[in-house]
């Protein structure tokens, strides 16, 4: 079930959230959220399964990330992370976007959310 609404399990505090430069090709980002987990019905039953980042260049073209495992669960608060990724190869040099698709699971049944895109620009390697 894709969360939505009411049903929006995590909660990112606009504004604040931003990809640490500069990026170039073949170094991981550091992504910077800000997020808690909604205090809903649905959001307050879940526990963090996976997480994906997706990067989306230039040319529209959208490339997954590895799936990885939470290091910690997320509370009602607003908890400021800060998460290290690989870029995926295929992903070209300029205006980059990165958010994240997460995967819950909420009193046994899985549901998905995402954050919001953070733009960054992945520069060629010098050399």
């Amino acid at each position: 079930m894709a969360a939505t609404g009411e049903d929006r399990v995590i909660h990112e505090v606009a504004g604040l959230s931003h990809v640490r430069e500069p990026v170039y090709q073949g170094d991981p980002i550091t992504l910077s959220p800000v997020v808690r987990r909604t205090r809903t019905r649905t959001g307050a039953a879940c526990t963090l399964i996976s997480r994906t980042a997706i990067f989306t260049d230039e040319a529209n073209i959208a490339s997954a990330g590895l799936a990885q495992k939470p290091a910690r669960q997320v509370g009602g608060n607003e908890t400021p992370l800060r998460l290290r990724m690989d870029v995926p190869p295929q992903v070209a040099p300029g205006r980059v976007t990165v958010y994240l698709s997460l995967e819950f699971d909420c009193a046994g049944r899985a549901v998905y959310d995402a954050t919001r895109p953070v733009a960054f620009m992945l520069l060629r390697k010098p050399g």
